[in-house]
């Protein structure tokens, strides 16, 4: 079970961090680059229609979230073990998801800066992650079709960028549950 919490853990980083569906439903695979804590995460991203997945490997194991915004939900799979958890979608799990970030409060344009090659704008964005929270504040590099190319905290303690970016449609079925899954329910909310 800790493997299979881990495993979600960096997904979970991965996704918070990681500009992986834009605000427009644009539609595009990509692979994203995460350094956090002196270490760096690779993974693949799937965007379409505003939904998005990732997938991932830690510690041995793969991980794939799926996000469906339009049902409100996100599904975390554990291929190994034809498992998933489900949770429902909540805005702050969005962070870094839209070219507009969740509880956002202000954003001032720096200028702009390529990000693998893309022409993007950089804004340095001030939020709240919820009502009771401090602000702050983060760097972001939008490109002009609207997809979240690159996020960077400010102190450069943590960053994300997207590479390899292909645009165009992408399978339906990313997006759905695989058949033959079962539901994993875990006592309480860990994620609260």
């Amino acid at each position: 079970m800790r493997k299979v919490l881990s495993v979600f853990m960096v997904l979970m980083l991965t996704g918070l961090v990681v500009g992986c569906a834009p605000k427009v439903a644009n539609d595009y695979s990509a692979e994203s680059v995460t350094r956090f804590a002196g270490k760096t995460q690779n993974a693949k991203l799937y965007s379409s229609g505003g939904n998005w997945r990732v997938e991932t490997e830690s510690f041995g194991k793969k991980g794939i979230m799926i996000v469906r915004l339009d049902k409100k939900v996100s599904w975390m799979l554990m291929p190994e073990q034809k498992m998933y958890i489900e949770q429902k979608l909540k805005p702050d799990m969005l962070m870094g998801k839209t070219a507009k970030m969740p509880g956002e409060i202000e954003r001032k344009k720096l200028g702009q800066e390529k990000v693998n090659g893309i022409l993007c704008d950089k804004y340095q964005v001030i939020f709240k992650v919820n009502e009771k929270s401090e602000p702050t504040s983060v760097f972001q590099w939008v490109s002009k079709d609207q997809i979240p190319m690159k996020s960077s905290s400010v102190d450069g303690s943590w960053s994300s960028e997207l590479k390899n970016i292909k645009r165009g449609k992408q399978p339906a079925k990313l997006f759905d549950l695989p058949a033959g899954y079962k539901k994993l329910s875990l006592p309480g909310n860990i994620f609260k």
